[in-house]
Parts: C-alpha cells; sequence; structure tokens
C-alpha cells in the first residue's frame, strides 16, 4: 500500500492490569501492522468522563445502562472505596500498586494507542479510521457494557468499515428481550467473528442467516511461540522445578489442593497475590514464591519456563499451549450458572483435541507430571491451521488479498 490505512481497536485496553487482556490488546494491532496497516488501539474508558459532575455521571449512566445497572455501579464504587481503605490497613496496597504499575508500562510502551482518551460521552467523536475492529475480550458481555456505543461500534459514522475480531459473549445465553437490540446493532457489521463457538450458535440464531458469524482463534494465538519469546522477560526462577499457579478465582480449596500436589512431587509454587486489585485472604499464604512486580513480559516468561501451569484463566491455558507447556485447567464457575465463562476454554481445549486437561481440583490427589502425555505436535499443528485460517479471514474482513 502507497499509504497505510489507519485501522482502530476497541477492546478492554484502558487501564486494565488483566494480563490477558494486555496481551491480547497487544497482539491484535501487531498482527494487523504486519499487514502494513497503521493500526492502534482507541484509548477508551467505558465508564463516564472522569470530570463529569457526579449528578451527571448518573444522569449518563441512567441513561446508557438504565436504573438498576447504575445502582450497581454505585454500590461497586462503594464497594471499591473500602476494599482500597482495606487494602492500604493489611499491607496488599503496595503489592497491587507495584503490579499495576509493572501492567501499566508494558501497555504505555508496547501497545500503540490513540493519545485522546474517549468514553461514553465522547467516543461519537471518534472518526478518521478506514476500519473499526471491535474484539477481543469479554466486549459483548451483559452487565460489562452490553450495547456500549464503544464495544459494539455504534459510534461509528464516517463510512469505516465494522469489523469484530473475537469479540466474546462468554455467557450461556443472551435474554430474549436483548435479541432485537443485538440484532439491529449488527445490521451494518462488515465481518463478525466471535472467540467462543457457543458465541457463534448464539448470534446464528438471533441473526437468523443475515448475517455471517465466524469462529475465530483469540487474538493471543495469531502469534507464533517466537514472536512472543521476542517479547519475553528473563525469568530468575527459570531453572527452579515450579508450577505457576496463576488463578482468578477465589476457591481456597484449589490453593489447598494446588499446595499439597506441588509439595508430593517435590515442586515449588510461584503465585501472583491479589490479581483482582483487592486483598483475598485466599492469597495470603499461598505460594511458596509470591511475586508483585511481574509485567505482562514477565508473566509469559513464567510460564514459558514452568513445568506445569495450573489456572483457572483463559490465557492461562491459552499461553500454556503456545509455549508448549503442560498445564491443567480448573473450572471457576459452575457450566449451569449463566454467568459461566467455562464455553472459552471449552472451545478452545476441543479444537485442540485436549479437553482433558479441564479438571476439579480434588482430581490433582490422584495426579502425577509424569503422568502428562500431552501431543505438543498434534497441538502445534492445529494452532498453526488456525493461525493461518484466522489471519486470512481478517486479511478479507479488512479488503486484503489474501
Amino acid at each position: 500500500m502507497s499509504s497505510k490505512k489507519k485501522v482502530g481497536v476497541v477492546t478492554m485496553y484502558y487501564r486494565n492490569s488483566n494480563y490477558g487482556a494486555c496481551l491480547q490488546a497487544y497482539a491484535l494491532p501487531y498482527v494487523i501492522n504486519k499487514m502494513g496497516y497503521d493500526c492502534e488501539q482507541i484509548s477508551f474508558t467505558f465508564r463516564n468522563d472522569d470530570n463529569s459532575s457526579l449528578s451527571q455521571k448518573i444522569k449518563d449512566s441512567i441513561k446508557n445502562y438504565g436504573i438498576k445497572n447504575t445502582l450497581n455501579i454505585i454500590f461497586e464504587v462503594i464497594n471499591k472505596k473500602k476494599e482500597q481503605k482495606k487494602n492500604s490497613l493489611n499491607g496488599s496496597a503496595q503489592l497491587i500498586s507495584t503490579r499495576d504499575e509493572a501492567v501499566a508500562r508494558f501497555r504505555e510502551n508496547r501497545i500503540p494507542h490513540s493519545e485522546k482518551t474517549y468514553s461514553n460521552q465522547s467516543i461519537d467523536r471518534c472518526n478518521g479510521y478506514d476500519a473499526y475492529v471491535c474484539g477481543s475480550d469479554q466486549i459483548w458481555r451483559i452487565g460489562w457494557g452490553f450495547l456500549n456505543p464503544g464495544f459494539w461500534l455504534s459510534f461509528v459514522n464516517d463510512g469505516g468499515k465494522k469489523i469484530s475480531y473475537a469479540a466474546s459473549i462468554s455467557m450461556n445465553e443472551i435474554p430474549e428481550k436483548e435479541h432485537i437490540l443485538v440484532k439491529n446493532a449488527l445490521a451494518d457489521y462488515d465481518f463478525i467473528s466471535v472467540r467462543e463457538l457457543q458465541g457463534k450458535e448464539i448470534l446464528d440464531s438471533i441473526l437468523e442467516g443475515e448475517k455471517d458469524v465466524n469462529w475465530v482463534v483469540d487474538p493471543t494465538l495469531l502469534l507464533t511461540k517466537e514472536e512472543w519469546e521476542e517479547i519475553t522477560a528473563e525469568n530468575p526462577y527459570k531453572d527452579e522445578k515450579y508450577i505457576f499457579a496463576y488463578l482468578l478465582g477465589d476457591k481456597q480449596e484449589d490453593r489447598d489442593e494446588i499446595m499439597a500436589y506441588a509439595e508430593r512431587n517435590g515442586m515449588k509454587v510461584i503465585a501472583i497475590p491479589y490479581l483482582l486489585g483487592e486483598y483475598r485472604a485466599c492469597d495470603e499464604n499461598f505460594g511458596h514464591i509470591k511475586l508483585s512486580d511481574v509485567s505482562p513480559e514477565l508473566f509469559v516468561s513464567l510460564i514459558r519456563h514452568a513445568k506445569e501451569v495450573i489456572t483457572d484463566s483463559f490465557h492461562g491455558s491459552v499461553f500454556s499451549l503456545i509455549f508448549n507447556t503442560p498445564f491443567r485447567s480448573l473450572k471457576r464457575s459452575s457450566d449451569e450458572s449463566k454467568d459461566s465463562m467455562n464455553s472459552r476454554i471449552y472451545s478452545l481445549l476441543r479444537l485442540c483435541e485436549c479437553s482433558d486437561r479441564v479438571i476439579g481440583a480434588k482430581e490433582l490427589s490422584a495426579l502425577s507430571p509424569s503422568q502428562d502425555n500431552m501431543n505438543f505436535e498434534k497441538i502445534n499443528n492445529v494452532l498453526k491451521g488456525e493461525r493461518e485460517r484466522c489471519i486470512d479471514l481478517l486479511k478479507g474482513a479488512l479488503g486484503e488479498e489474501k
């Protein structure tokens, strides 16, 4: 291309300290820029403008989310302030701050992003891109910005292409009363793709054949192992026999079983406490080595050099597959829960023919590392094929020849 076309990506990037969220926010612009575009994250906060008055924030929130969701947001803010005060008293605040700063450096230095930050009130003034891409992550999850103008690209009014790449509903169902809203929101999309097979089935039912819905892999899987190794940090524990336990859930029994499993097999547990930005008693005494100054670069290195990964995180499993690290994936919630996030890991592991990696923590008592027989040669071939397929789909969506 003689002059680079501009592509803006909207996802949960802005001020996000979740490792998976940041790494997928890095991956998609990386892949699109490799195609010859000028791609960046659109700095978008799905909250109200920080400089709005309290009454204006409440009015805008009711307009965007309704009274019930606004009340939930208010309670969330109140609880967060209580947690921050509690953190300062129990000593976890500094650990949380250290980790947040490490992730913030990655966001600022590694991920191309717009200088201007947009909010719910100003996102309709975002323009100038030849294509707008929403995804990946749980941007279409009800209660996490459902039909949010940024995440659903309803703000686009300058003729730019509207594309979703690996957008995630990550729920078992969308309430029937919301179907018409979803159908209308997607009516003018140029390309629709989602991250879970279940999400494709849900949207196929809602759209009734009026739009094609593609199933694609998470952006992190579009990069090769070698491309991820380019940003991998030096790991001071790489020569140690350790389990990297990456747990977002708060189940004490999971942690107890992991510690017992490690000690039976002569391994140390490396953990990162307080991953949700608040003190949790279950994290306080978990792990032989507890780390806080962990950048995304070190995070992927901890997975790369682990003897085993035990995680309840989708991206914990993703990077274990990428680096061919044996892993066990724990369920964070019940399959029967309508808010269950398990479908995304089921889709991924079914694809790689290793659905047996999903276990309950109590099953660790009957397992040992010597029983690990993951066929990484087959997994690598599957991921290579999916990488090529999905990059071709993305090229086509953006208007490039395959």
